[in-house]
């Protein structure tokens, strides 16, 4: 049996800041893209690792046009999926009141959880954000489809603390194929024939994801083993307004050198002052970055 893994979808609405194409379409034409793959593949599951709405909020018109994808696809293969943080309402254990729930209503999405899931010559076990990963309790190909930051190797950010290494999993609990979601980065990792697959996002949502390749994977339970294959994406330049993006970057990190600069002065002149203000008029700061300057103004004049 062949089963495609996907990401994180993050269905939305709305274009993601900084986005210049119809966002809307372009996501549903990656789903579909993806879709028609699974068929061409003669995949007889597809996997979603959470995060499959980008908020429990999602519009009326996201949620029946996922199910619309759904429906056509539905004779061709089974879709199975768990809940990421965006897919909670306020991260609550709650789920009935969410999209996902409405959907996995339909009949057309099952959701995993702790219990084994038997379907066609392999068992899955689902463990949604916030959930334990559970024992592995049957013989055969078991699969694990979890939303958890797992990262291969490198941090993402100076001082993460919050993850898991991909290695560890695969060593630890037993899993012939652990699909992972939350990390939006594209990364396989394999030990001893079973596999971790992190598929990352679906779509660039931020201009830092510009090189991010969006990419799924099929992996075979009989071969166990896989195949890579990358989503066809628009150059950068083309879905993103980089000029503006950049100039806010730049616009940002000169504030922060003058609030750093603020914090380590022991006194304020006033020419630096005018200078600093006339700064904030001319290059129209955020209201938020302002905020930032007056309350480090304000404690520099408690402490005098």
């Amino acid at each position: 049996m062949k089963i495609l893994c996907l990401g994180d979808l993050h269905l939305r609405y709305r274009r993601p800041e900084y986005r210049i194409d119809d966002f809307f379409v372009t996501q549903f034409n990656k789903l579909q893209w993806v879709f028609d793959l699974a068929v061409r593949e003669k995949c007889k599951v597809v996997i979603m690792p959470g995060d499959v709405f980008d908020s429990f909020s999602a519009s009326y018109l996201v949620v029946s046009t996922f199910l619309f994808h759904l429906w056509r696809y539905s004779k061709q293969f089974k879709t199975l999926a768990v809940y990421g943080q965006h897919d909670m309402r306020y991260h609550s254990t709650r789920i009935d009141n969410t999209p996902l729930h409405t959907v996995e209503s339909s009949g057309l999405l099952k959701v995993l959880d702790h219990n084994p899931y038997q379907l066609f010559d392999s068992v899955f076990y689902g463990a949604s954000w916030g959930c334990e990963i559970p024992q592995v309790k049957t013989e055969g190909t078991n699969i694990l489809v979890t939303h958890r930051m797992v990262i291969k190797s490198d941090k993402l950010w100076e001082g993460q603390s919050d993850f898991e290494y991909s290695r560890r999993l695969l060593r630890t609990t037993g899993y012939d194929l652990i699909v992972s979601g939350d990390n939006h980065n594209f990364f396989v990792d394999e030990y001893k024939g079973r596999f971790l697959i992190n598929c990352g996002s679906l779509c660039r949502m931020k201009t830092d994801q510009a090189e991010h390749k969006p990419s799924v994977v099929v992996y075979d339970t009989k071969a166990k083993d896989i195949k890579v294959f990358e989503i066809p994406v628009e150059p950068a330049e083309k879905v993103f307004d980089l000029a503006t993006s950049e100039k806010k970057k730049e616009k940002e990190k000169m504030i922060e050198v003058f609030v750093d600069s603020l914090s380590e002065s022991k006194e304020l002149g006033l020419d630096f002052m005018s200078n600093l203000w006339k700064f904030v008029r001319d290059n129209n700061v955020s209201e938020e970055v302002v905020k930032v300057i007056e309350e480090v103004l304000k404690s520099e004049e408690d402490i005098r």
